[in-house]
């Protein structure tokens, strides 16, 4: 993604309290103790923030992007369709990731990609922009939880549509890009072409302190239904 402004993205991230009080405690919901001892994958994992939760949760890790800077981590920068490690893991991650490869060929390949370095029975744990009619983003979403689809409030969901994301950082536009809006159905077909037998979509949820923050009715806007959402696939 040429386009992407990596540097404001990740320095604005790091104080995002949809981080802290929405995504992180979801996946790690989701993920449970599935990462004690095992070797895991974490594609277009940026500064490797959730590289080094993960070896807090148990995994030996593996990620995609950056420098080294744990014996325990190997970092390595290269394109998600047709990256190679000569090595296969037993849990993938791949989160708010997939939605920047905008044309439906090439996410099908990534997750083929991704599906190659996995073992049989590995997981793959991702999240996206949840690609269903219905989802109402609040007006208010970007300068409250860090990210803002530009995308007409009431407008109908068109599968593959290309829209406008903003980051923010103190409540100001601080960088953006591009995403493509891909439907379940649309994925779902990819992960079982690509090996992936079980797909189960994992409903994010707000801490009570984020509820108290944010407000109820923001939350329940947000969540109903998902704004965005979790897939988790298990391998043939």
């Amino acid at each position: 993604m040429p386009d992407f402004p990596s540097e404001a993205y990740t320095e604005a991230q790091q104080k995002w309290l949809g981080r802290d009080h929405l995504i992180t405690p979801t996946i790690k919901k989701a993920i449970g103790n599935v990462l004690e001892g095992k070797k895991v994958l974490d594609v277009g994992c940026g500064n490797g923030h959730y590289s080094f939760d993960f070896l807090q949760w148990g995994a030996d890790e593996d990620s995609q992007k950056k420098l080294p800077v744990s014996s325990k981590i190997d970092f390595h920068e290269s394109n998600i369709i047709d990256f190679s490690l000569q090595k296969h893991f037993d849990v993938a991650t791949a989160f708010f990731v997939l939605q920047f490869l905008h044309s439906k060929s090439d996410v099908a390949k990534a997750i083929q990609n991704i599906s190659n370095h996995l073992k049989s029975g590995g997981i793959l744990f991702g999240l996206i922009p949840n690609g269903i009619e219905g989802v109402n983003p609040p007006e208010d979403m970007g300068w409250k939880l860090g990210a803002q689809i530009q995308k007409t409030p009431g407008s109908h969901f068109f599968d593959g549509e290309i829209v406008g994301i903003n980051f923010y950082a103190n409540g100001e536009v601080c960088g953006s890009s591009k995403i493509a809006l891909h439907s379940r159905e649309f994925y779902e077909k990819c992960f079982k072409d690509s090996g992936f037998s079980k797909i189960e979509w994992i409903a994010p949820h707000f801490t009570d302190h984020a509820k108290y923050l944010l407000g109820e009715e923001f939350c329940d806007q947000f969540l109903n239904p998902p704004c965005d959402i979790m897939f988790k696939c298990v391998k043939s």
